[in-house]
């Protein structure tokens, strides 16, 4: 049990002092305030800001952990989970290489979970098949609202 809290603590105050990275991403659909950041699956920090350029592009500002040293060369993925959630994992270059300032801007990679291959549908697809499809609709609509109740939830449970 003191393992834990102890564990917590460190989580916690390690969090308070971050630093800022700017990620320009090709889309940011369901990307949102607050989502996480992973290193190799372990909380890192959350997404601090997100804004759109004059190319439409998704420029996102991350705020990760100080104690984590960003080399040159490293990737930032955007992923989704199966249910629409997104996040950023972080895979980190070599360690020899070179430290990212913070706040220089950097590319990163869309990278979408598919394990229907409904996601492989382009968004004017999408679109289309919503308004034909009265079913789809309904579905999508409680997709959403399932979405926001489980972040809710988990928001709450943090």
């Amino acid at each position: 049990m003191n393992h834990k809290l102890i564990f917590l603590f460190i989580i916690l105050t390690g969090c308070s002092d971050s630093r800022d990275y700017k990620i320009k991403f090709d889309h940011v659909e369901r990307l949102e305030v607050g989502d996480k950041i992973f290193v190799r699956g372990v909380y890192a920090g959350e997404i601090a800001d997100l804004t759109v350029d004059q190319d439409k592009k998704g420029l996102v500002t991350i705020s990760i952990t100080k104690d984590i040293k960003v080399p040159e060369g490293s990737k930032f993925i955007l992923q989704s989970d199966f249910f629409g959630f997104q996040h950023v994992e972080l895979e980190l270059a070599k360690y020899d290489n070179e430290l990212i300032e913070p706040g220089q801007l950097q590319v990163g990679e869309n990278r979408q979970m598919d394990t229907t291959q409904f996601r492989k549908l382009t968004r004017e697809k999408y679109d289309s098949m919503l308004q034909a499809n009265p079913g789809a609709r309904l579905g999508d609509s409680l997709f959403k609202i399932l979405r926001t109740v489980y972040k809710d939830q988990k928001k709450s449970d943090e």
